[in-house]
């Protein structure tokens, strides 16, 4: 009795720790705040031999939402989308895939290999079922949009192709970001010689370009919702050859990067810009990136052209927000060197960076322009209004103007007003270019009538 007592002791302390090993395994691979699937548990399901399928979906606007309403507001909203999402793959039975939650605002679907048209189905049924939740916070109602990169294998190539399936299906979701797409698939077989033959021909344009002095300002108005006219311009830069073909500057500007040509792209836009207005009376805007503003020679040509010309109070610099900024003080050397001419600095495509509210409190800002990807559907998107409505009343605490980028329509020009935003700017008015609009234009006129 004494030995089978000791015995049954015993195999209930082993029982016990068993149970206590498996719950912290599966706590190792579960995401407390959702209860799905995590990272490590992604990785290691896909490295099961056979045929696959991996989406990532990555939530749009989710840092703004988290540094306007909190983030218990970023929890609420992880947490419903996750249990929309289970809805949404039970009811898609033919894509019989796992759900799992990725660091920050990504989930991860994965399933078996399925055939293209299929992927195209429910990339695009899903797209449109996380288009239309409408998650409720503090009387606020918030929609959701995601983007979605897809990568599918067709044969198991060992433990490698775990984590290359993941790398394919994130470059995807990359590129729909960029894109501005719901959702990319990747293809291998395009993939690497499509960007070889793109970087040769471009580099190739790009050269020929500042040799033959092809890389021109255009011109976008910024209109003014108070006064009710043209007050401003931004400068573009452009590429244009013999035939009259102007390309715009995300084509080539990354491989003027990469080629060490930036100084020299942004040099001539500089030239070109001060020469243009130095005969206009309005205000005009100049793009610098972070790797501009730190470079001397780009601060003694600016300082140049403001001793030679009386114009410093109608000069804005449009710094990038999406740029990293590493050396604030480097930045802040910058602008106050330019700052005693009057020049304004503007913080450029506001509210699409990690650190947005912290470049307003550290750098002397006199305007920002607030992102397209939340302009362009404030006329039906709650969230979007929301965030803009947070960022004009910060602003405008700080005695900071606003400017709308994106402004497309009638419909979008009206939500800007009803925000106060001080300035628009977008296809509405007039698109970039080659010479400035006059205000007597019939085009213009009707959007002075809206």
């Amino acid at each position: 009795v004494i030995t089978g007592s000791v015995l049954l002791l015993l195999s209930l302390y082993l029982l016990y720790r068993i149970l206590l090993l498996m719950r912290e395994l599966r706590a190792s691979y579960t995401d407390e705040l959702t209860g799905l699937p995590n990272r490590a548990r992604l990785l290691k399901d896909l490295q099961t031999p056979g045929d696959a399928c991996l989406m990532l979906i990555n939530l749009d606007r989710f840092k703004e939402l988290n540094s306007l309403f909190g983030d218990d507001c970023g929890d609420q909203v992880l947490v419903t989308v996750a249990s929309h999402m289970r809805q949404f793959c039970n009811d898609h039975s033919q894509f019989r895939s796992g759900i799992y939650r990725l660091p920050g605002a990504e989930f991860a679907l994965l399933g078996p290999r399925i055939e293209a048209s299929t992927v195209h189905a429910f990339a695009d049924d899903l797209s449109d079922f996380l288009r239309h939740q409408h998650i409720d916070w503090q009387q606020q109602s918030l929609s959701v949009d995601a983007s979605t990169g897809v990568a599918c294998r067709e044969h198991y190539r060992g433990k490698a192709a775990a984590g290359q399936l993941l790398s394919q299906a994130t470059i995807a979701l990359l590129r729909a970001r960029e894109q501005l797409r719901n959702y990319v698939i990747y293809d291998s077989r395009e993939q690497v010689e499509k960007d070889y033959q793109h970087n040769l021909y471009w580099a190739r344009r790009l050269k020929d370009a500042l040799l033959n002095n092809h890389i021109v300002p255009h011109f976008q108005p910024i209109f003014d919702n108070q006064h009710q006219r043209i007050s401003k311009y931004e400068c573009l830069v452009r590429m244009s050859d013999d035939n009259g073909d102007v390309v715009s500057a995300g084509v080539f500007l990354g491989i003027a990067h990469k080629l060490r040509l930036g100084r020299q792209v942004t040099g001539i836009m500089i030239d070109k810009s001060f020469e243009m207005f130095a005969r206009q009376p309005y205000e005009f805007s100049i793009n610098l990136s972070y790797a501009d503003l730190v470079e001397t020679d780009v601060l003694d040509r600016i300082l140049g052209h403001l001793r030679a010309r009386d114009i410093g109070k109608r000069v804005i610099f449009e710094i990038l927000e999406s740029d990293g900024i590493e050396n604030y003080s480097q930045v802040l050397h910058f602008i106050e060197r330019v700052k005693p001419f009057g020049c304004q600095i503007a913080i450029d495509d506001f509210g699409t960076g990690y650190a947005n509210f912290e470049h307003l409190l550290r750098l002397n800002v006199d305007i920002i322009k607030i992102d397209g990807s939340l302009v362009r559907n404030l006329d039906e998107d709650q969230t979007a209004m929301a965030i803009v409505r947070g960022i004009v009343q910060f602003a405008r605490s700080l005695n900071i103007q606003t400017v709308a980028e994106f402004v497309h329509s009638a419909a979008v020009q009206a939500r800007v007003v009803e925000l106060g935003i001080d300035f628009s700017q977008g296809e509405y008015f007039r698109m970039p270019g080659a010479t400035l609009v006059a205000e007597s234009s019939p085009r213009l006129r009707t959007r002075h009538s809206v």
